[in-house]
């Protein structure tokens, strides 16, 4: 079952590369184009993270069924949520949460706090995450580990 989950990551990081694509030909038609630029951005790289999360890193972990569902599941979130927050931010003009690339727009308050609260998860789920990447690495190489439980 694991090595599927790492199969879905692939999978799912091919889906957000193209979706990060189709995100870098709506650029000049959104309400913000600067913050359009960086959803295509994120959706390339959040892409490209699942792609190398799936197809290195997930064969190397060793942790439980259970924490391997989780930290599926906070990854996948996380790099879908990504892009969907700043293109979503492109579209709004949304500037609460990211002055820089919002500079000079702005949105009614429920359209900013639904992008503020999709950024706040996000990062959350980056945050629980990469521990339990780093701990299930750390834990197959460490001396006495046998390998995936």
């Amino acid at each position: 079952m694991n090595d599927h989950l790492g199969f879905k990551l692939v999978r799912h990081g091919v889906i957000l590369l193209f979706l990060g694509f189709l995100t870098g030909i709506a650029v000049m038609h959104v309400k913000n184009p600067h913050m359009g630029l960086s959803a295509h951005l994120e959706g390339v790289m959040a892409g490209m993270m699942l792609l190398l999360i799936g197809g290195v890193v997930w064969e190397r972990l060793s942790l439980p069924s259970g924490m391997m569902v989780v930290v599926y599941g906070l990854i996948l979130y996380a790099s879908y949520t990504t892009w969907a927050y700043t293109l979503l931010g492109a579209a709004l003009g949304t500037s609460r949460m990211t002055p820089l690339a919002g500079a000079g727009f702005s949105a009614p308050a429920w359209q900013e706090t639904l992008v503020s609260v999709l950024l706040i998860t996000e990062v959350l789920s980056i945050l629980l995450a990469f521990p339990i990447l780093i701990y299930g690495l750390c834990r197959k190489s460490s001396p006495g580990a046998t390998g995936k439980p």
